[in-house]
């Protein structure tokens, strides 16, 4: 009996903690829409670095440096929240290729700093606003995919929460042991963490949206999807001509074509430098094409994956219709189909992040 009373008394710890998890809703002629089409045109109204921009070298380079550090400070938690998480497979892996994004733009911003100091000049305003709109797609990306598994994940919780019922019914009747209801249980309790933990980064990376975009965290807003990726695009890439582009875009590149050279030595410094900067363009733009290649393979099979869960889940429907789930089944089933969406749509993300990033490094970014 005193075990019953300690399960039942987590059971009402859990599900407290279950109806803390509630989002505000917002009144969309009220709130300030965010589209990613628009992020540049944001940008330039709302955040005060680039409004009060004077094109110094020390205001460029702080510019840098703090966009830097606010990206860097969002991806470490993601990466925390992976190890975290390392003993589920799913959810970790969904962190993991958040930090990676978040990882893929902190290096192209780590490279353009690199370039304005080695250079002892600034990078143009152009440019600045090119890296900016590039962090701002970033983080916008990885807010919509965590709010994606946050909404499957309320149903994955709510499946394990009506688990838990059957299971603490069964129990009573002597067709469950405790061993089976503390595992229902745990369970129980592990995917309210775990929806807890997606709460709480889908309002961080709201907040760092916001702040970048120069509107105040309090303001109601309405952020908008990530438009699909353009998989026509996408295939017709000619990787050789975009290599030469890229060569020609870069900072680096330009900085040691226009190097003076009056002697022998100087001409051959310059070559050297001018062989190794477009090498390094040449190195990254292939790695970024693998990137994106994987991608699209990435983003082919959770589409196959997704069909067959909608077949599964046009057969999960029938069974309900002729009432022969419970609904603990129906919830696990539901969660399930939304799983499989959420996978879909954070492929198609991270296919769309993939190529917005290749263009970046094409365009010299």
């Amino acid at each position: 009996m005193k075990s019953r009373k300690k399960l039942a008394a987590i059971f009402m710890a859990a599900c407290c903690l279950t109806s803390l998890v509630v989002f505000p809703s917002f009144a969309e002629e009220e709130a300030v829409t965010i589209e990613y089409e628009n992020l540049r045109e944001l940008l330039l109204a709302g955040n005060q670095s680039l409004k009060d921009s004077t094109d110094t070298y020390y205001t460029n380079i702080e510019n840098y440096q703090n966009l830097i550090a606010a990206m860097t400070d969002e991806r470490d938690f993601m990466k925390l929240k992976a190890k975290q998480y390392e003993d589920d497979d799913e959810t970790s892996s969904q962190y993991s290729q958040n930090a990676a994004n978040l990882t893929s733009s902190i290096s192209q911003l780590t490279k353009q700093l690199g370039r304005a100091t080695s250079t002892s000049g600034f990078l143009s305003t152009d440019k600045t606003i090119d890296s900016y709109v590039m962090s701002a797609q970033t983080v916008m990306n990885s807010y919509n995919q965590m709010l994606l598994n946050y909404n499957a994940e309320v149903k994955t919780a709510a499946a394990a929460e009506a688990t838990y019922h059957t299971a603490m019914l069964q129990y009573s009747s002597g067709a469950a042991t405790e061993a089976d209801l503390n595992n229902a249980l745990n369970s129980m309790i592990q995917e309210q963490n775990q929806l807890e933990s997606y709460r709480i980064q889908v309002e961080s990376l709201k907040n760092s949206l916001l702040t970048m975009l120069g509107i105040d965290t309090g303001t109601e807003v309405v952020i908008g999807t990530i438009p699909d990726p353009d998989i026509e695009a996408i295939e017709s890439i000619d990787l050789a001509a975009d290599l030469e582009k890229a060569v020609g875009n870069d900072s680096s590149v330009q900085s040691a074509r226009h190097t003076n050279a009056y002697t022998a030595s100087d001409r051959s410094t310059k070559a050297h430098k001018e062989a190794v900067a477009e090498g390094t363009v040449r190195a990254d733009l292939t790695d970024s094409y693998e990137q994106l290649m994987a991608s699209l393979k990435e983003y082919e099979a959770a589409c196959d994956a997704y069909t067959a869960a909608q077949i599964t889940y046009e057969s999960l429907q029938r069974q309900k219709s002729a009432g022969m789930l419970t609904e603990a089944e129906y919830l696990t089933g539901e969660a399930e189909w939304l799983t499989a969406v959420a996978n879909k749509e954070t492929a198609a993300m991270d296919l769309s992040q993939a190529y917005d990033s290749y263009q970046w490094e094409v365009k010299g970014v």
